[in-house]
């Protein structure tokens, strides 16, 4: 009879046993999804974050120390999109960028550029944004050091140092 009893209290311990080992094992296959969806939602904010965020495009603020733009908020947008025009792709029409940068002034300058953002150039392969260049980029990849100190020339006085 002890004996049969002590079978009864050995299979009550051994059943116990095999519900707690179920508890640990579902505990860890949980703990185990929580661990792999941490590390899928870090790795797409670290994508996120170098394909889009990290190259985004940064406006320039006005200078209160000097004049007032003189080109409106359209004229802006339509002297960057003649810009972009100018300079996209294979070669740069000169001319017309500098028709449309010649007497802007420092707050015109960062009008104008505002206005331009971040565009595509002619070779973009990237993913997301990295691949854009804003004005100043394309102005620098596009024409040669003299070109770009004429450019300076033609610009406001308090604009010659803008880029």
């Amino acid at each position: 009879m002890k004996q049969q009893q002590l079978g009864s209290v050995g299979e009550v311990i051994a059943q116990s046993a095999v519900k707690n080992n179920q508890k640990a094992i579902t505990t860890s296959i949980n703990i185990g999804f929580i661990l792999v969806g941490v590390a899928i939602i870090g790795l797409g904010m670290g994508a996120f974050y170098k394909l889009y965020w990290e190259n985004r495009f940064r406006k320039l603020k006005h200078d209160p120390n000097k004049k007032p733009s003189n080109v409106s908020p359209s004229a802006a947008k339509a002297k960057a999109q003649a810009l972009y025009t100018a300079m996209k792709g294979m070669g740069t029409n000169l001319q017309v960028v500098k028709n449309n940068l010649t007497g802007v002034n420092y707050n015109g300058w960062v009008d104008v550029y505002n206005a331009f953002g971040k565009r595509s150039g002619s070779l973009n392969f990237s993913l997301g944004n990295s691949g854009d260049e804003d004005l100043i980029e394309f102005l620098q990849g596009d024409l040669s050091e003299n070109e770009l100190k004429d450019l300076r020339r033609l610009m406001g006085a308090d604009a010659q140092n803008a880029f």
